[in-house]
Formats: structure tokens, sequence, C-alpha cells
């Protein structure tokens, strides 16, 4: 009995071993830049991304005296070290560059007590923003400012970002974006959490991708408060040959979870009705959610250009449209 006790008592404390987090480790830019190269080479299939990464001084990232001023008076930083997931394990967060694109690349490192590291990036589209070289303007995107912000229940993200005056292109502001990690992602932080406010009872969702001319894909995505999807899909080629397929399945889990607790968590009165770019040949996302209180808000997205709440959305959606449990509703259409 003695022996079978102790048995159990050996299986108890191995589960709750938690491996090494070699995060804690790392003191020095030096250090986050071999950390970085190392993940790149032991996880192949990131290879080729991780090794047209490097991560620079801010001096050499910044570039642009008014940026250097600005990162010097902010005090800020390019790699911080966190606990963004509040699971109690230091997280990394790296702000780096892309040599190919020469775009800054954001990622988060998030290690997992059975010693796996998972990253994820974090988008920074829309925060790009003009520059003066000269006479000219030039699109950029390190006008970023990192910091992080503690807080009593979690550790935030803050984004400070630097753009051009749009009156006079002549001074540039300085605008403040503050991120959570929620949901499977980071998202922008709402402190104003009502328990009272209306909920989302449907999200209808459609997304749409053309070339001129050429082939059409569009989705239109039904996912109630129940957790009930319906999903129609249509194509055509060359503008003919018009296919229409209409499917449906059952959300549950953490999917159901986290999509309709992200609709429920977002600040919509700093959500705008409408977001572009200059780009061609990009997604375009509707996006339409019926409240609890019988109001309905329409919010149009052309090239991803959104809040990063509204592209986790779209990841979350993209999540449902993958996965293979899908129950055919009727035979497909063909029309001329």
């Amino acid at each position: 009995m003695a022996r079978f006790i102790h048995i159990i008592l050996l299986t108890i404390s191995l589960n709750q071993i938690t491996i090494a987090n070699p995060i804690d480790k790392l003191n020095s830019i030096n250090d986050v830049r071999i950390f970085v190269k190392n993940y790149g080479i032991q996880h192949t299939s990131e290879k080729e991304f991780f090794s047209e990464m490097t991560i620079l001084d801010n001096p050499d990232f910044y570039k642009y005296s008014d940026y250097i001023k600005t990162a010097d008076s902010l005090k800020t930083k390019l790699w911080y070290k966190a606990d963004f997931d509040r699971d109690g394990l230091t997280d990394l967060f790296v702000l780096g560059e892309n040599q190919s694109t020469i775009n800054s690349v954001a990622l988060v490192f998030f290690p997992k007590k059975n010693g796996e590291i998972i990253f994820r990036k974090i988008d920074l589209w829309q925060y790009q923003s003009w520059i003066k070289e000269g006479k000219r303007l030039k699109l950029v995107n390190n006008n970023i400012f990192p910091r992080i912000i503690k807080t009593d229940s979690s550790d935030l993200l803050e984004f400070n970002v630097a753009r051009l005056d749009s009156i006079n292109r002549q001074e540039y502001e300085l605008s403040s974006t503050v991120l959570t990690y929620k949901f499977g992602g980071f998202i922008e932080y709402n402190n104003n959490q009502e328990t009272s406010k209306p909920k989302v009872r449907l999200l209808k969702f459609r997304n749409s991708f053309s070339f001129p001319l050429l082939d059409a894909e569009e989705f239109v995505l039904k996912v109630n408060d129940n957790g009930e999807v319906n999903c129609e899909f249509f194509y055509s080629f060359f503008r003919k040959n018009y296919s229409y397929y209409i499917y449906k399945k059952q959300l549950k889990g953490d999917l159901k979870d986290n999509l309709f607790g992200l609709l429920n968590y977002i600040d919509y009165n700093k959500i705008k009705d409408k977001y572009s770019c200059v780009y061609t040949d990009l997604n375009f996302y509707w996006v339409t959610l019926d409240f609890s209180s019988d109001e309905t808000r329409k919010i149009s997205d052309y090239g991803s250009s959104g809040t990063q709440s509204l592209l986790r959305l779209y990841e979350l959606v993209e999540n449902i449209i993958s996965e293979n449990n899908w129950e055919k509703v009727d035979k497909p259409s063909e029309k001329k």
C-alpha cells in the first residue's frame, strides 16, 4: 500500500513540474537575437520567416531623427518580457524588421508548461504612416513605439504610433493603442465592461475576393449565439459558370466561446463603419451584427485595414471555415 501511495504522489509531482522557461534568462537585446534565431532553426516550418527577420537597436530601427527623439522621450524598447496571457509564465514581445520587405514585424512568444513555445504575429498594417523625406512622402511602419502597462490582472501592450498630421502634413501626431491578449489574440483593451450592455445575437460575415474580369470567390457566414452556423459559398470563373453551395454545422467549445467572447468584449464606440486602404486586389469584408437590443451594426473593411479586434474576428471566421465538420444542405447548382 505504501508503495502504491508513493507512485501516486510521484505521478502527481511529475504532472506539476514546469520545464524551465528560457525567456526568463534573456537580459539583453543580443540574448533576444540568439533566442529568435535558434527558434527559427528549431522550427523548420518557420525557418524562412525567421531567417529574414532582424532585431535592431533603437537608432537602427527608427532611422529618422524625429522617431529616435520620440523613442528616447518615451523610453521605449524593442523587446519586453511580460505575462500577456496570465498563465504565470514569462512571455516575450519583439519588434523587429523583415530584411526583404523592410517592414516592421511584431512577435510575441508564449512558453507552455510542457516546454513548448509558440508565437503569434501582431499585424501592423493599420499603423503605417507617411514620413517626409525632403519634399517627398514615404510610407513606413517603423513608426511604432511599444511599452508595457502593468495592471493587477494582466500585462498590457501599448503601441504609441507617430503619424503625419492629416491636415498640413508638417508635424507628427502621436496616438496610443492599448492591446490585451484575450480570446486567442491581441485585441484593443476595453476597460468598460458593463454587464447590462446588449449582447451579440447573430453574426453575419461576408468575404469577397476577386481579380478584375477573372475568377471571384465569396462566402456569407451566419452564426447565432447558440452556435448554429450556416455558410453560403459562391464561385465564378471569368464571370461564368456560377456555382452556389450551402453548408451548416454546430459550433462548440473554445471556438464558439472565443468568437462570442470577442464580439461581446469589443467597444463598438471605437469601431468605424468603414475601413479601406490604397492597395488593389485585396479581400473585402462585411460584418453585420444583430444585438439583443434589436440594434444592428454594419462594418466594411477593405484590405484588412481595421482594428486588431476585427483582425482577430477574421481569424476566428477563417478557423470556422477551415474546420471539416460541415454538412451540405443542398446540391450545388450551376448557372450561366
